[in-house]
């Protein structure tokens, strides 16, 4: 192991005898490879002699064979790279042939000598993923974590500075053809074919496909293999009989999405604590060295702070969710449905199934229409796990699905959950249930008016009706799942509903005649929808910004006109004609002076008018709640055409009186769309602005309230809040966004959560950062009053004196209410009650 050395004849210096050790010849040879290389040479020749006794007896540990298989990987790889594919032949031959019974000591060795040689280039990578593809069966998990972890980083490593198609199509040939092996060696043995693998040889087959699916779900999750190829790999593997490799896939499908954002809101908060952290030094030497480690950090963090704050930038890197790159979903979900038919499995994994076909379904919008007869079977309310199957019944909801097949499912659920000898929270779950599927499938309510008994015997009208009649039950779970319900009734088909639970939003949809569309039926786009309502509101713009310029005109003639005529009494009367004319140029001048004073009168006067009107509103207000029809005939916006001009059941588009623009039909401001649509190119502003005027016609036409305030404003001339609808003010074009964002799913699209449908009780309780968020929420709610005009009647009556309060009629009438009086008499008796009895033992307390 050690001899001294002498130093040879080609040396320039005076040679030193050591004793020799490995790490110190390793140096040596890096420093002068043709000086040492007898010393190498000896050491190979000593590592193939120990390489043949292992070959002997592989189990037995040997120490002097690691340090030396150590030493000439190290020198084979910097110094005499023409050895290094003979060595690593020998070692890869022995881990090939050997690998299941060498000491584990020895097989760690071994790959990491072969991770040495490969970062250094000795080795080629196809050779070395295929034996680690081997390594990953082999019962030593140090090792497998080896040849995962290095499988994972040299293929990212290999396409960091750009897509390595070759070595990318190579492995993934190999995953899928250790896949299809799996599965059919699987079958063989479940056949009992006379050529069937022995049962070890098939697992270790299954086992090493399932590894390696699980790498190539990991590459995707490090975005190094996001492509179609790899997710039509993982789609083969959710067919695999194999469960282990199904289920592996299966799972990657469904939580993706997940994963991958949890890595990167992990790698965002972990880039801003470590900018974040500046060391000031406060508490040590200021040196100029120090001052600019501040200065960079304090660089760092207006970078970091302005990326974060940069939302509007898009990710490069953004991918699309892997479930919506298969290539042929309808094919994947319905083999998915014959092995849940066929197959003997556990119900965990026949859930993880149910799971990914119907979220399929809902993404794709498949017609998969043998899948609902298949989820009524397990549509019970003792059935385990009741709440995922009915999530997964949501899933497979979509509007293109027939109602007739829908419909048996939601008959299932009222007659399992929606009943009275259910508990609350089971009502309140299948109510939520059948809120979602007809929120998806918003044909069924229309389902009637073609066929009145229904398909599946399900009368729509007296099934809504019976879950609005929940909404005095006792059970608070209960009652919130069936508000819900209703007002979403109320929004979609309030015919369906009684008149006392129609309210103003269900009796202003249901005059103006909106309701959902019969299966089949879409809305043709003609144009840009409210372009014609944007064009309308320029015209008001600018006929109200010409009587602004002809008043200040008018008014600073006459001012001109006084001022000559104070100025000079003794002039002609004939000639003041000719005084009050004046250049052109010089009355816009004198306009533009006087615009100040005209805005701030203006302003004064608008302050008056807005604290009349809410005066006026206020007396309004009392008496709309007491007669809804009156506010539903101040339609305010749209009426119904009642002359000649127009076909009975169109619309004219209202105008006041004062104005000279004529009302228009339906059909005409179609005309005017289209036109304006196909002549004009509408800016980002202008957009924006349309979406606000059409949203806030979509809330006149709902609220009658809104409408009828409209409507007077109109009649007053102030109908058109300009301000609002500038696009100066960006933060104000999003007032009225109808947009509202699917958090069904938390933001993925087709996913239904768990808690969407659970009852109101039983909901999962937040944690910390939950609560504060829910809390700046309700701040930012209730900060900013979202309502237009002043204080309610009933915020006032909680700021009125109780003195004066007291001798109000409602007061009155309290007390003479029958339970009042009731309720105070039972006080007196209990109070009487208290004072009589046990007066003998008052004397008698003792001492505590």
């Amino acid at each position: 192991m050690s001899s001294p050395v002498a130093m040879g004849p080609s040396s320039s210096r005076a040679r030193v005898v050591v004793t020799m050790k490995l790490p110190q010849l390793q140096n040596l040879c890096k420093r002068d490879p043709l000086g040492y290389k007898d010393d190498y040479e000896g050491q190979l020749v000593r590592f193939n002699s120990e390489l043949s006794i292992l070959h002997l007896n592989p189990s037995v540990s040997s120490s002097r064979f690691v340090v030396l298989l150590q030493f000439i990987c190290a020198v084979v790889s910097s110094a005499y790279k023409k050895d290094s594919p003979e060595v690593s032949a020998s070692v890869m031959g022995l881990l090939k042939e050997k690998g299941d019974v060498l000491h584990p000591a020895t097989r760690k060795a071994c790959a990491q000598s072969l991770i040495l040689l490969r970062n250094r280039g000795c080795v080629t990578p196809d050779a070395l993923m295929t034996l680690f593809f081997d390594m990953l069966v082999v019962k030593d998990k140090e090792l497998r974590s080896i040849a995962y972890a290095h499988i994972i980083s040299d293929v990212k490593n290999l396409n960091k500075g750009g897509r390595n198609e070759k070595v990318n199509r190579s492995l993934q040939g190999v995953i899928h053809t250790l896949v299809n092996e799996a599965g059919a060696m699987h079958k063989a043995r479940a056949s009992k074919a006379s050529k069937a693998p022995d049962s070890e040889a098939a697992e270790r087959c299954a086992t090493k496909a399932t590894r390696c699916v699980s790498l190539a779900c990991d590459l995707y999750r490090r975005r190094v293999w996001n492509d179609t190829r790899t997710v039509a790999i993982l789609a083969t593997a959710c067919l695999s009989p194999v469960h282990s490799i199904q289920l592996r896939a299966v799972k990657f499908f469904l939580q993706i999405e997940d994963r991958m954002d949890e890595d990167k809101s992990k790698e965002e908060s972990d880039e801003w604590t470590g900018v974040n952290n500046i060391d000031f030094h406060q508490h040590s030497k200021k040196t100029q060295a120090r001052l600019k480690q501040v200065q960079k950090q304090v660089a760092n963090r207006k970078k970091a702070i302005a990326k974060r704050q940069s939302a509007d930038e898009e990710d490069v890197n953004k991918i699309y969710p892997a479930i919506e790159q298969l290539p042929d979903p309808q094919g994947l979900a319905s083999n998915l449905l014959k092995s849940l038919k066929a197959g003997k499995m556990p119900f965990s994994h026949k859930l993880l199934l149910l799971n990914l076909t119907t979220r399929l379904v809902g993404t794709h919008d498949l017609l998969l229409l043998p899948l609902y007869p298949f989820i009524q079977r397990y549509l019970s309310s003792h059935q385990a796990d009741v709440t995922k199957v009915l999530t997964y019944a949501v899933q497979a909801c979509h509007s293109l699905v027939p109602p007739d097949d829908v419909k048996g499912v939601l008959k299932t659920v009222a007659h399992e959950f929606i009943t009275d000898r259910n508990d609350g929270s089971q009502v309140a779950v299948g109510i939520n249930a059948s809120l979602r599927i007809l929120e998806r499938v918003p044909s069924l309510l229309t389902d009637d008016d073609d066929n009145e008994a229904g398909s599946a015997g399900l009368d729509i009208e007296a099934f809504v009706r019976d879950i609005a009649a929940f909404n005095r039950h006792r059970d608070k779970s209960v009652r919130t799942a069936s508000k819900s319900f209703t007002n979403f009734i109320r929004a979609s088909h309030p015919a369906l509903l009684q008149g006392k639970h129609r309210g103003l939003t269900g009796a202003a949809v249901l005059k103006s005649g909106e309701g959902p569309k019969k299966y089949g039926e879409v809305d043709v786009a003609v144009g840009v929808e409210g372009a014609e309502l944007l064009i309308e509101w320029e015209e008001r713009r600018r006929k109200k910004k010409e009587a602004k310029r002809l008043a200040a005109a008018k008014k600073a003639g006459e001012k001109a006109g006084a001022d000559e005529g104070d100025s000079d009494d003794d002039s002609d009367p004939d000639e003041a004609p000719q005084l009050l004319e004046t250049d052109p140029k010089k009355l816009a001048a004198a306009a533009a002076a006087d615009d100040d004073v005209l805005k701030f009168d203006n302003d004064e006067q608008e302050e008056e008018e807005e604290e009349e009107e809410e005066e006026v509103e206020e007396e309004e207000e009392e008496e709309e709640g007491d007669n809804d029809d009156d506010d539903d005939d101040d339609d305010g916006g749209w009426e119904e055409a009642s002359d000649g001009s127009s076909v009975s059941g169109e619309w004219k588009d209202v105008v006041d009186e004062k104005e000279d623009t004529p009302s228009v039909s339906r059909k005409e401001a179609e005309k005017v769309r289209a036109e304006v649509s196909k002549t004009r190119v509408f800016s980002s502003e202008e957009l924006a602005r349309i979406r606000k005027l059409v949203a806030r016609e979509n809330a006149i036409k709902r609220d009658p309230r809104l409408a009828a305030k409209r409507k007077r404003e109109l009649a007053r001339g102030e109908g058109d809040d300009f301000s609002d609808l500038d696009g100066s003010d960006s933060d104000s074009l999003d007032d009225f966004s109808d947009d509202d964002d699917d958090e069904e799913g938390g933001g993925v699209k087709g996913r239904v959560s768990e808690e969407s449908i659970m009852a109101e009780s039983k909901r999962r309780r937040l944690n910390k950062m939950e609560r504060l968020q829910s809390i700046k929420d309700g701040r930012e709610k209730f900060e900013s009053k979202s309502r237009n005009g002043g204080s309610t009647n009933t915020e006032k009556k909680r700021k009125k004196n109780f003195l004066m309060q007291r001798q109000s009629w409602e007061m009155r009438r309290s007390k003479n209410d029958k339970q009042t009086r009731t309720n105070g008499a039972g006080r007196k008796a209990k109070s009487f009650t208290a004072k009589t009895v046990g007066k003998h033992n008052n004397g008698k307390r003792r001492r505590k």
